[in-house]
């Protein structure tokens, strides 16, 4: 039985939540994103231990060009394989169409997706620990990986932090009953089926990086926070600047 892995990223699409219908694609925000996305997000991406992932990045087909442009030069040195989706308002449906599409090529009978914002970083082990774990579920069905302990790193410091169903969540399903990662919001991925809790090696068990910043619309921190030594993220392959991030962030206009 052959599986496909995808990793999904939402990149500046219109969602429902962020105001403005022209907030993805106005200049300002694009290079406060770009900013995050060039620290945390694809140098941890392109650090993995395995590369036979395909990496879904969908973006709002009014993206300029030089925004596209400035993507795809970043992901040209990475060895693995990335796909830019363009979407409309229907983003959900075509991710969906998207992930469909590609393992109806490569003839896959089930179906790994995990979600990732572009502003957060996973560890280097993260979708080869993913890709384990599904190949250990023998049964046919739907199943929902969450890894729950993960770290939000902001101006204050490194917290390390257990939040079940986060915006990390991976699903593994059939090709004939897809279900993606963005099935439902993370918080209510429980309907898609069946949660496989995986609770990551110890002693460093933070297997994802929250970033949070001047432009979050959700992210809260959690009420119990344990701060963390920041030489315990180096399983995150970040950029070597990272830590200056916030010395040179601009707060919203």
């Amino acid at each position: 039985m052959k599986t496909a892995q995808f990793l999904l990223t939402q990149f500046n699409i219109q969602v429902e939540f962020a105001g403005r219908r022209d907030r993805g694609i106005d200049d300002q925000w694009l290079t406060h994103r770009f900013d995050l996305f060039e620290n945390f997000c694809l140098p941890s991406v392109t650090a993995q231990s395995q590369n036979d992932f395909i990496w879904l990045i969908e973006v709002d087909e009014r993206t300029p060009e030089r925004w596209l442009s400035r993507l795809n030069e970043g992901l040209a040195s990475w060895r693995g394989k990335a796909v830019i989706v363009p979407a409309t308002e229907d983003h959900a449906a075509q991710l969906t169409d998207a992930v469909a599409r590609i393992a109806a090529d490569l003839q896959a009978d089930r179906v790994i997706t995990t979600r990732m914002d572009n502003d957060d970083a996973i560890a280097g082990n993260y979708l080869s620990d993913v890709a384990d774990t599904c190949r250990g579920l023998r049964s046919e069905g739907t199943f929902v990986i969450d890894y729950p302990c993960g770290c939000q790193f902001d101006r204050s410091g490194i917290f390390a932090v257990t939040l079940r169903m986060n915006p990390f969540l991976s699903v593994l399903s059939s090709r004939s009953d897809l279900r993606t990662a963005f099935y439902t919001r993370h918080r209510k991925m429980a309907q898609a089926g069946t949660v496989i809790e995986v609770m990551g090696n110890q002693p460093d068990p933070a297997m994802w990086m929250q970033v949070f910043h001047s432009r979050n619309l959700k992210n809260r921190h959690p009420k119990k926070q344990v701060p963390i030594d920041e030489n315990r993220v180096h399983n995150f392959s970040l950029a070597q600047n990272w830590k200056s991030f916030f010395l040179t962030e601009r707060r919203p206009s």
